[in-house]
Order: structure tokens, then C-alpha cells, then sequence
């Protein structure tokens, strides 16, 4: 049996992330009962409409609960008792962090906080799922474990929004990165043009994640979710090309920006 079917409960972390909330749209689509964690109550509040815009048929199997910090002691032991799967996506990314606390701090504490609190508290948890090298944090215990670990590993993320963020200014690190590199006013930066590295469609990276709760196999896993290397001058030699990797993301993400009214 997979560690966890339809319709099972799943928590996400960063339920309002760029990664986050494509997995929870999936995780929707797919009939699981889903719980995400955001900020505050008035992202919540967005989130459940947004969905309820986005995925009408299922958005009444999710729910949201509030996390403010993802730092402090205890904060997700009520979050964990009483669902199935933990999906913990969240973690700020940033190229040049001004202080240590700006990234490396909450995903570190944040990780040890929400395993901490599963190993006392999830009683019902089969699997935890946690992007990003993160996922390497060590939790010292003695309890017995009742679950075993998946850690995806991403590369560079790029992909259609799974929101409507106002203006490109809103948009997520690696999709900045994209629309200031592709379309927007560096778009002939030569340092950028010839950098290599690699990307995962954000959609493609939504189903690993969903995958890494139903596959047995997973489980104790550390998986690279990578489709291949690309340049930001690759980007810019197949614009409106209609294939599959690359260029079937570079094609979706222009779209979704004309879509919203950002470029013609």
C-alpha cells in the first residue's frame, strides 16, 4: 500500500508559496484533503479564495491554519496531530541574504521545529516530504520514528504562476529572475546570457512532490528534481517555440505573463 491516498490529510508549509501552492493544487486535484500554513489570517483568508477561483470543484477540502514563525520553539504542534502526510515547503530564498537570520536561520529552525514537533505529536504521519537541502537538518531523539523521510532537492524553478500577483514586482525569486533576465530590462546582460544551471518546471516539481507521498519507494529518499541545463540565452533563442521541457516552460510562463497584462 502507498504510504498515503486520496482522501487523506496533508499539510503543507509555504502553502502560499510558488511551490507550495502548485502542490497544493495538485494535491486538490488529485481528491486529498489538504491543510496549509500561512503568515497570518489574511492570507489565509486570499488563499481559500484564490482556490475557490482556481479550483472550484475541490477547494472545500482545504483548509488553512496560522503559523507567524516559523522560528519558535513548538509553534506547529497543533499544526501535525491529526494529519496523514507533511509536505514542508517552506523557506525563504534569497541570492544575497543580508543576515544569516534571513534565510539559513528559518530553514534550519524551521525544519528541526516541525520534525520536532511530528516526532511528539503526529501520531497519524506516515511520510514527511521536505524541499530543498533543508531536508539534511538532523533532529536529535531518541523516540522511535513512526515515519520515514523524502528530501526533494529543486534546481532553479521556473513555470506559470499559480496566482495573481498584482505586478512582476510580486513575483517569487526564480521568476524574477526570469523576468528580469528574459523580458525585462537586463534581458542582455551577458554575464547572465552564458551563466549555466539547471531547472525543474515548477508543475513538474508539484508532481514530484505529490509522487513522494503515494510511492513506497520514496520513502528514506533524497530526490533531485532537475529537467536539464539551460542559459538565460537559451530562453531568449526559443521564445514561442512550442516543445517539451524548456521550451514547453519558456512558452506557458510568456503566456501567463500576457495573460495578465504585464507584457503584449
Amino acid at each position: 500500500m502507498p504510504p498515503c491516498s486520496p482522501p487523506a490529510r496533508v499539510l503543507v508549509t509555504g502553502a502560499n508559496g510558488y511551490i507550495g501552492l502548485w502542490v497544493i493544487r495538485f494535491l486538490l486535484q488529485r481528491g486529498f484533503s489538504v491543510r496549509g500554513i500561512v503568515r497570518n489570517v489574511e492570507k489565509g483568508h486570499t488563499l481559500e479564495r484564490l482556490l475557490h477561483s482556481k479550483e472550484s470543484q475541490t477547494a472545500q477540502s482545504f483548509e488553512f491554519a496560522i503559523v507567524d514563525d516559523l522560528t519558535k520553539e513548538r509553534i506547529f504542534d497543533e499544526v501535525v496531530r491529526d494529519v496523514d502526510v507533511v509536505i514542508h515547503t517552506a523557506s525563504p530564498v534569497r541570492l544575497n541574504p543580508d543576515t544569516w537570520r534571513d534565510t539559513v536561520d528559518p530553514a534550519v529552525k524551521g525544519t528541526q521545529g516541525i520534525l520536532k514537533s511530528i516526532l511528539k505529536h503526529g501520531y497519524r504521519i506516515k511520510r514527511v516530504v521536505i524541499t530543498s537541502s533543508a531536508g539534511a537538518v538532523l533532529v536529535d531523539t531518541e523516540d522511535k520514528v513512526r515515519w520515514d523521510l523524502t528530501t526533494i532537492c529543486p534546481s532553479m524553478v521556473f513555470g506559470p504562476l499559480p496566482d495573481d500577483p498584482a505586478s512582476p514586482a510580486a513575483l517569487t525569486f526564480s521568476m524574477n529572475e526570469f523576468w528580469t533576465y528574459v523580458m525585462g530590462p537586463e534581458q542582455g546582460a551577458e554575464v547572465y546570457l552564458n551563466t549555466v544551471n539547471n531547472f525543474v518546471d515548477v508543475r513538474d516539481l508539484a508532481e514530484v512532490h505529490v509522487r513522494a507521498l503515494q510511492v513506497p519507494e520514496a520513502g528514506g529518499e533524497r530526490i533531485i528534481a532537475s529537467s536539464g541545463p539551460y542559459t538565460m540565452q537559451d530562453w531568449h533563442e526559443i521564445l514561442g517555440v512550442d516543445l517539451r521541457g524548456m521550451y514547453e516552460t519558456c512558452k506557458d510562463i510568456i503566456e501567463d505573463f500576457r495573460q495578465r497584462g504585464w507584457i503584449n
